[in-house]
């Protein structure tokens, strides 16, 4: 994978993460600084191990308990479906302008609320 070098690059590349999205931890505070320079190169490379190195996903066993752990950071809200102390989903987001002005315990209700529709 290249680093794009324009705004079409940018988005062909996010369509492609965002395909991968609910099997990648933290992306939404990863890819949230793509807007083009030296920081994003870091950025670039981090998704790009995501992609390439993902976590062991479980199988998804219907008899065993189910943990969703939810969070939000200043940049994004994130959760992940957990059995076993496993992981079997991802789903993270960014922020929008007003949700970034939320209080952090608001973020946290958003976080758990935007889990279960994700």
């Amino acid at each position: 994978m290249r680093p794009p070098n324009d705004v079409a690059g940018v988005r062909r590349i996010l369509v492609t993460v965002n395909n991968l999205a609910k099997f990648l931890p933290h992306l939404s505070e990863v890819s949230e600084p793509l807007r083009w320079d030296c920081t994003h190169d870091q950025a670039f490379a981090t998704i790009k191990h995501l992609i390439t190195e993902p976590p062991v996903l479980k199988y998804y066993e219907p008899a065993c308990p189910l943990v969703l752990q939810c969070d939000a950071s200043d940049h994004g809200l994130g959760a992940a479906l957990i059995l076993n102390e496993k992981p079997i989903a991802f789903a993270s987001r960014a922020l929008t302008d007003a949700e970034r002005n939320y209080a952090q315990i608001e973020k946290e209700l958003l976080a758990i609320v935007g889990s279960l529709r994700m």
